[in-house]
């Protein structure tokens, strides 16, 4: 099945949105390319784990670990929302999710300044609570809090296994429209 554009389209012109859901052609090289191109915000369906992606083209089972974007090339978008388990289990070691956002020392530049992802299996449904606020004007944060406040006062059994996890990581006081991308300083030798 096919998630459209995940509601990307409350937040951004549909005109601004490339969607790639082609089961024979959206495969691992596709991915890459795209996610090493400059983008704005990426929203990746995929099934993952706490290190890896997989696309699966056919029958045949492709994967990105995290080592692709720690060891070759990160990511240059500078918002995610990955639709995928697992990949926000901050306590894992090498967890995919970081490299989204974190320079290797010695590396590449990250252009990451916010994920959500989940920490275990589930993930965010019912896109339009969170990409509505940030077409408002909300920083990433707020829109984070208004999805979840969306879902309502009590959570049911299916909410909590489906829903409880999900991260947001990164700076949530950052807000696409308000155009601030910060530029990180190396300190002088005689700062503190």
């Amino acid at each position: 099945s096919s998630y459209d554009d995940c509601a990307l389209d409350a937040a951004y012109p549909s005109g601004n949105i490339t969607k790639y859901n082609a089961p024979l052609t959206t495969d691992a090289d596709l991915y890459k390319s795209e996610v090493n191109t400059l983008r704005s915000f990426v929203q990746l369906c995929a099934h993952s784990s706490v290190h890896s992606h997989q696309f699966t083209v056919g029958t045949n089972p492709e994967y990105i670990n995290s080592a692709y974007f720690r060891d070759m090339n990160p990511p240059n978008a500078h918002f995610y929302n990955l639709f995928c388990c697992g990949p926000g289990h901050y306590t894992s070691n090498d967890y995919l999710a970081g490299w989204y956002l974190f320079d290797k020392v010695g590396g590449g530049n990250n252009n990451g300044l916010v994920v959500v992802a989940s920490s275990k299996s589930g993930s965010m449904l019912l896109f339009e609570n969170f990409y509505g606020p940030i077409g408002d004007g909300s920083v990433i944060g707020d829109a984070f809090v208004q999805w979840w406040q969306a879902l309502g006062n009590t959570h049911d059994l299916w909410h909590r296994r489906w829903f409880y996890g999900l991260t947001l990581l990164g700076d949530p006081t950052l807000s696409w429209w308000k155009g601030a991308v910060p530029v990180p300083v190396q300190p002088q030798p005689e700062d503190v």
